[in-house]
């Protein structure tokens, strides 16, 4: 048995008890026997991959690490659950927290028809937490590893990690910018700095492999994030980049790192640090 707690937004330095003295199958189901360290090379679907020493890495979260007692712990109030002031939530057990980071599309109204024996019944509930079967990460706090599937879904937890990434060669980087999702304007691979080199690593090769469906479905959640600060060509299906900046947006946008907070009007990236137009 295990328990769910909650991190708030603003709050980086206590949990929220939500229910002790639960289970959860499809967490304690995972295995993480078979995990590999993290290669951004390496994109095999359905595999677990870890970093290790996660509490010495930039962005790492010493909440992760705190020592307290879930009977200590203060429950969340009607209001903070209802105004969608949570975070992201976490499942406690054996020393690993499997994490759930939480949008907007967690937050559900339910209705439904039931044969109650007799008759059929209509049901109608709002204020539905939906959990995914898998958490964005698995921190285990007895072996410093960060577990995950999707660099992705571990950079929206933990907006300031920062993880050792090889540099895309030149050749990479042309590559990149010859994309079906890029229209390089006056712009090529030597205009393109090291923090975009090192994103296109774990970019280029997922990318590729995505469908038609699939990439139309990240063209347009991109177009509807980032809106007039990157031009899209309906024409070509392709957004225009002349410059690193934009550059560093879209790649930020291939990596579905973009949210936006309910009671904020800006975009922003990962962890409501940084509003789009801070990256122009």
């Amino acid at each position: 048995m295990g328990c769910f707690i909650a991190k708030l937004k603003g709050e980086d330095d206590r949990w929220y008890k939500l229910v002790d003295q639960e289970g959860n199958e499809d967490y304690e189901g995972i295995s993480l026997t078979d995990a590999i360290e993290y290669d951004p090379n390496n994109t095999e679907a359905g595999q677990w991959f870890y970093v290790p020493k996660f509490n010495e890495k930039e962005g790492f979260l010493p909440l992760l690490d705190l020592d307290f007692d879930v009977a200590e712990l203060d429950s969340l109030s009607g209001e903070q659950f209802a105004d969608h002031h949570i975070d992201f939530i976490a499942f406690l057990h054996e020393h690993r927290y499997y994490i759930q980071k939480f949008t907007k599309g967690n937050f559900l109204k339910k209705k439904w028809f039931a044969w109650n024996g007799d008759a059929v019944e209509y049901f109608e509930k709002d204020g539905l937490i939906y959990l995914n079967p898998l958490p964005n990460c698995i921190y285990d706090n007895q072996n410093k590893r960060i577990y995950f599937m999707d660099i992705a879904k571990a950079y929206a937890m933990f907006g300031n990690l920062k993880l050792d990434y090889k540099e895309a060669t030149a050749e990479e980087t042309a590559q990149m910018l010859q994309t079906d999702i890029i229209q390089a304007v006056n712009f090529d691979a030597s205009g393109v700095g090291v923090s975009n080199r090192k994103r296109i690593t774990s970019i280029l090769t997922k990318y590729n492999q995505y469908d038609r469906d699939k990439k139309k479905t990240l063209k347009d959640y991109i177009k509807n994030t980032v809106g007039d600060n990157l031009p899209f060509d309906e024409a070509t299906g392709k957004f225009s980049v002349s410059n690193d900046a934009q550059l560093r947006l879209l790649l930020y946008g291939i990596q579905q790192r973009f949210y936006q907070p309910p009671l904020e009007e800006e975009v922003q990236v990962a962890t409501a640090t940084t509003g789009i137009s801070k990256l122009l």
